[in-house]
């Protein structure tokens, strides 16, 4: 099976997961800001696909400095929203549990629905006390219902 095979097949159906990896083809950069101190970041990201259901939604965490120092920010959460079969932008609220504010995020497949996605997502607490802003990759897929990570999209029915 040829690479535009399997990537078609990713198209089809079924749940698929991206996650940090060793690899780090699955992470987030950008500025965060609390206390009046601005520092560039780097962070986790998990995000979820149903391709069934043209459901997408994920989670920004793990925020460090770019020499490693975490930041105690919490998580972003992304939230769920549909996407279209046929390919195109898509994005939703993007929220901070337990943290007033606001924020939004937006993503789209960058080389076949389900094989990449790149994206960006912001937060500001109402209080002005924290702020986010930042740009994720996601992918190629760590998982498609329980098939082997290593060959993620082959056996995606």
């Amino acid at each position: 099976m040829d690479t535009d095979d399997k990537k078609a097949k990713a198209r089809a159906s079924g749940s698929v997961s991206y996650r940090t990896d060793a690899q780090n083809r699955t992470t987030a950069v950008g500025l965060h800001a609390a206390g009046g101190v601005a520092t560039k970041f780097l962070a986790d990201v998990t995000m979820s696909a149903d391709f069934g259901s043209h459901r997408v939604s994920g989670e920004v965490s793990g925020f460090r400095s770019l020499a490693g120092s975490a930041l105690g920010m919490s998580a972003v959460n992304l939230g769920e929203t549909g996407f279209s079969p046929q390919g195109g932008a898509f994005g939703g609220e993007a929220t901070v549990s337990g943290v007033a504010g606001g924020g939004q995020w937006g993503a789209r497949w960058s080389d076949g629905e389900g094989w990449m996605m790149g994206g960006t997502f912001g937060f500001a607490a109402d209080d002005g006390s924290v702020g986010v802003l930042g740009a994720f990759t996601a992918g190629p897929p760590a998982s498609t219902d329980g098939a082997n990570p290593d060959d993620p999209v082959a056996t995606n029915p």
